[in-house]
């Protein structure tokens, strides 16, 4: 070898290069390294060749053939031959090793691959098992178990898999290092769990977890294959008819086993607790939970471990306090005094959010139908509160714990107004207050101007009219016009709380109204929109009481105007009440006298029978309701009074929606259609129903397996609602764009298909933004890329990845989040496939860096892969 070449200094130099992530770089390097390389002339240069081997193997396997991964252990072999002692020869199997361990991390190998490497880890790990150094014999176990993974993959045959498992465990017996140890445990467990799988039972694979049981007891490493043993051992108990007491014992003495106190052991210990009492019956459950979580939070509280502790503390708050039991609030209660003596700046914020959950549990109000909830006990919960903050007492000044703490003096002096002592309370806010002025932490603002709304509505309760109005005025003029709506909310909520004072004079309650109009009528913010539609309600109210109703009709028709589209369920609300409230008082100013009386009770009592099948439906008596919406559709068929015909097609429409919900397609059939029947000059009420009336035509010609039919529904629904400004028929307009879409590409024809869906998704872009438009944008999205991807446009199908990982991006939400995660790694493979390897490098990059949409560790070591192989490829 070259004097000047070092290799140990090229070996650490390339691992060094790879951690930073630039593995292209590391390859070259290694590649020329170990081209212009010559025999090593001692071990230390040995061992550092074998060592650059191995690096260059792990960076180009998955990507060359595998006939280059084995000339590189060719090479390495000629350039270490001569220096057989233990340090060279484990070396060099773990180069060699490094040829098979890549597929562990692949998603969805090709099986002619697998196959391929099937065969050389087998032949490898025959070989290295019967070396003489233990570390080469490491090397050979490993192969061996990922050979029998392999078969697994490729659906071999499982019984024939348990069999060579076990075949490997025995000859791991005694194994001579810790690994070696825990790769015979995996090995017994995977062979026992494929045996249950198909069909073994206690007496056949008894034997082999206990051994596991055994085994990894004594092996810190082997914690979780301990864990999975025991609960393998209680589910086949529990099947054959054992007592859940004794099915368990395994896995609670698996429980108690001594521990490292680790991190990941926390978390591995609450998880296992966690299965362990989900197998319990639910008399015992309480039981064994407050008795097995009260001695692991003894436990972890006497850890000398940081880590562990906070690891600790975070799965039994999140555990136990996320569904508000009382049986969980007395294990929370144990734990937060077990650690009260734990005084490390480390764990600080999570025993502080530990005694805070205790805090909000125990002064939650309670409903009376909440069984199992704690019962609300205030005075407690501001004694708690109190200790709480002295013990943290620099908190507000903490940037962890600065937010949590003002949390906890906002929900004292709330539990402090519960017990009627308002003063106290007042304290509590105005003390809060100062600490939020002083502290940097931006995060404090929202609750500062949530205090500052307590305050006034508490000068107000406690009858200080003078210094409510004060405090009215102060929040309105420090927080209306803050850029943030989380904190202009709340002095939007003090004037619409001042203003249902019903002590206030009507001209006091109309300067409230006005002031709230100068500042927020024109607001974005839902919240605050709900807010004004009702202040519009109520000022049409009172206008009305006040006897101007041609003022009343004109404040609820704006109200109408304004907010008649927006689809949040409390406008539509609101705005329902102002529909029918002008539909009251047009009958009223319709003409006078008997007649015009008559006519008034006439339509109030059809109403109220409508609104009482209604409720009569919510309630469960569906045949009931189903009789009064056929009898009230008839009792006003044929009218020509627009306001009677409209309580028809409401009786009609509900009526629809029930035979939805049922399935009863023929029946719907019937009512859609005479739903769909109205008279010229009817208004947008009717003109919903019909629209209503249209989809569900459709929907039940689809289900009765008559997609031309739908097809030609939803389209007739198309024609109609075109350019119409109503936001409900645009929604209904687009459900049916999408339903006509799916219909034609169900039919097989992909083309037609694909202009369906374009069509569905300018359909949605014509209106604003909703949830509900989003989802079905993506789900076309997502049914349209698997049309370009069968075509082979895959610079389309990216596209329209990117679509749906921009809507996404824009409003995350459960199911948005779960097909996006899918477009993300859609539009990565899209960009591999047409060779543009820096742009999926691009999009992987993206999926790391955005762990918000919901991706798993799985989905993340997936990422990082497949970015090291976009990497080495641009």
């Amino acid at each position: 070898m070259d004097e000047r070449f070092d290799a140990a200094a090229v070996a650490h130099r390339a691992q060094e290069i790879i951690d930073a992530g630039e593995q292209g770089e590391a390859q070259l390097l290694l590649r020329q390294a170990l081209e212009g390389c010559q025999p090593a002339r001692n071990v230390t240069e040995a061992v550092a060749i074998a060592t650059m081997t191995r690096l260059l193997i792990t960076l180009d396997a998955g990507l060359l053939p595998l006939e280059v991964l084995a000339g590189h252990v060719g090479r390495m072999h000629l350039l270490t031959t001569g220096f057989d002692t233990a340090g060279v020869a484990e070396a060099c199997a773990l180069a060699e090793l490094q040829q098979f361990e890549w597929v562990h991390e692949q998603v969805n190998p090709d099986p002619v691959v697998l196959v391929d490497v099937l065969r050389g880890a087998s032949s490898f790990a025959d070989s290295a098992l019967e070396a003489r150094y233990p570390g080469v014999r490491q090397a050979g176990a490993e192969a061996a178990l990922t050979a029998q993974m392999i078969r697994n993959w490729l659906d071999q045959d499982p019984l024939s898999i348990a069999v060579a498992l076990e075949s490997l465990a025995l000859a791991l017996t005694g194994g001579e290092t810790d690994r070696i140890r825990h790769i015979r445990i995996d090995a017994l467990l995977k062979a026992a769990r494929l045996r249950m799988q198909h069909g073994s039972t206690q007496d056949d694979v008894g034997f082999l977890l206990h051994t596991v049981v055994t085994e990894a007891t004594n092996l810190p490493s082997a914690r979780s294959l301990l864990y999975t043993a025991t609960i393998c051992i209680a589910d086949l108990a529990l099947a054959e008819g054992v007592p859940a007491d004794e099915a368990l014992r395994a896995a609670y003495d698996a429980l108690h086993v001594e521990f490292a106190g680790t991190e990941d052991q926390a978390a591995l210990h609450c998880r296992h607790l966690d299965e362990l009492l989900k197998r319990l019956p639910p008399g015992e459950h309480e039981h064994a939970a407050a008795k097995e979580w009260v001695r692991l939070a003894d436990r972890y509280a006497a850890s000398g471990v940081p880590k562990a502790r906070n690891e600790f503390l975070s799965q039994i708050r999140y555990r136990l306090g996320s569904d508000g039991q009382e049986a969980g609030l007395r294990i929370l209660r144990h734990a937060d005094a077990a650690f009260m003596s734990d005084t490390d700046p480390e764990t600080a914020l999570e025993r502080f959010l530990l005694g805070a959950r205790v805090v909000e549990l125990l002064g939650a109000p309670v409903s009376s139908d909440s069984p199992g909830k704690p019962q609300s006990n205030p005075s407690l919960a501001v004694t708690l509160s109190a200790e709480l903050e002295h013990r943290f007492h620099p908190a507000l000044d903490h940037p962890q714990l600065a937010v949590p703490m003002a949390r906890l003096l906002l929900e004292r002096a709330l539990r402090l107004s519960d017990l009627d002592r308002l003063e106290g309370a007042q304290t509590v806010l105005a003390s809060m207050r100062s600490h939020c002025a002083s502290s940097p932490e931006k995060g404090l603002r929202h609750l500062d101007a949530q205090a500052a709304y307590w305050q006034s509505r508490f000068h107000r309760e406690a009858g200080h009219r003078n210094e409510a109005a004060k405090a009215v005025n102060a929040v309105v003029a420090e927080f209306a016009s803050d850029p943030d709506p989380d904190v202009r909310v709340w002095a939007a909520n003090t004037l619409f709380s001042a203003w249902r004072d019903s002590s206030l004079t009507p001209a006091e309650t109309a300067a409230l109204h006005q002031a709230f109009a100068d500042h927020f009528n024109a607001d974005s913010d839902v919240r605050i929109r709900r807010l004004e539609a009702s202040r519009r309600l109520t000022a049409a109210v009172n206008a009305n009481d006040q006897g101007t109703v041609a003022r009343a009709v004109e404040l609820l028709n704006e109200l109408v105007a304004e907010y008649g589209e927006d689809d949040d369920a409390d406008i539509v609300r609101t705005v329902g009440l102002a529909r029918e409230n002008l539909t009251v008082l047009s009958l009223a100013r319709a003409g006078d006298g008997q007649a015009s009386t008559e006519r008034q009770a006439e339509y109030r009592a059809l109403r109220e029978r409508l609104y009482a099948s209604d409720e009569a439906y919510e309630s469960g008596n569906r045949d009931f309701a189903e009789q009064e919406w056929r009898n009230i559709a008839d009792a006003v068929s044929g009218t020509a009074d627009p306001h009677f015909a409209l309580l028809g097609l409401a009786a009609l429409d509900a009526w629809a929606g029930h035979l939805t919900e049922s399935g009863r397609w023929p029946e719907l059939i019937d009512v859609a259609r005479r739903a769909m029947v109205m008279d010229d000059g009817m208004d947008f009420r009717a003109k919903r129903i019909r629209a209503r009336a249209h989809l569900r035509l459709g929907i039940a010609q689809g289900r009765l397996s008559d997609p031309l039919s739908a097809i030609a529904s939803y389209e007739a629904l198309d024609a109609m609602a075109r350019g119409s400004g109503d936001d409900e028929i645009a929604t209904i307009r687009e459900q049916a764009a999408y339903n006509r879409a799916v219909l034609i590409d169900d039919l097989g024809d992909a083309r037609a298909a694909l202009i369906a869906y374009d069509h569905a998704l300018a359909v949605h872009g014509d209106s604003t933004d909703s949830p509900n438009r989003r989802l079905r944008c993506i789900k076309a999205l997502r049914n349209k890329v698997l049309l370009l991807e069968n075509f082979g446009l895959l610079a389309e199908a990216a596209g329209a990845h990117k679509q749906i990982l921009d809507i996404a991006s824009r409003a995350p939400g459960p199911e948005v989040n779960e097909r996006g995660r899918l477009s993300a790694f859609g539009l990565a493979e899209c960009f591999a496939r047409l060779g543009d390897h820096a742009s999926a490098r691009q999009a992987y990059e993206w999926i790391q860096a955005n762990p918000w949409l919901g991706f798993t560790p799985v989905d993340l070591k997936a990422a990082k892969r497949g970015m090291k192989f976009a990497k080495r490829q641009s």
